[in-house]
């Protein structure tokens, strides 16, 4: 009788080996992605929005701002900007304060710095409280400008179809 192995034993351990390194080692690789989206009423009158998101690159060392900002004013590379919408679809009117949490490092230039090869955890954490309540009382979050720097020179963002998956579902104040 012929056996016909398709795999040999030192194959099989091979592709075991390989696979294990890739999966234990996540960080080596590019990404910039959402991980999570919360939102969370905050008393009567104001809501909290977390958006978790990852951020690296294999070949390049990135910058991610730490500040945040309500969409209506002008996006630069300096801060992240988000927009609240009620449950229309219409901006929200409130008042709102933000910031990007992260445990990343500061650097000089006041960003969170990524080094080459490695991700890391971010938060935008915005708190918002709306100034013309009408029967509308839904609001979610949408961030609209995700700037990063590559190795400090290079100013780039997220596109729309990528931030399409960085919004909060409804949250009824």
């Amino acid at each position: 009788m012929i056996k016909i192995h398709f795999f040999s034993p030192t194959f099989l351990v091979n592709v075991f080996i390989l696979l294990t390194i890739f999966l234990a080692i996540p960080s080596i690789s590019s990404a910039y992605f959402t991980t999570a989206q919360s939102e969370m009423k905050l008393g009567d009158k104001s809501a909290l929005f977390l958006i978790d998101f990852s951020f690296g690159v294999a070949t390049h060392e990135v910058q991610i701002p730490i500040t945040a900002t309500q969409s209506s004013e002008t996006p630069t590379s300096n801060v992240v900007a988000y927009t609240i919408f009620d449950e229309d679809g219409n901006t929200a009117i409130g008042t709102a304060s933000a910031i990007v949490l992260s445990k990343a490092k500061i650097n000089s230039k006041g960003k969170y710095h990524v080094a080459k090869g490695l991700s890391q955890n971010f938060t935008l954490a915005v708190i918002f409280t709306p100034t013309v309540v009408t029967k509308v009382n839904e609001y979610r979050l949408q961030v609209t400008h995700l700037p990063f720097i590559f190795d400090g020179t290079q100013e780039l963002q997220l596109n729309p179809s990528e931030l399409q998956y960085y919004t909060t579902d409804l949250l009824k104040i």
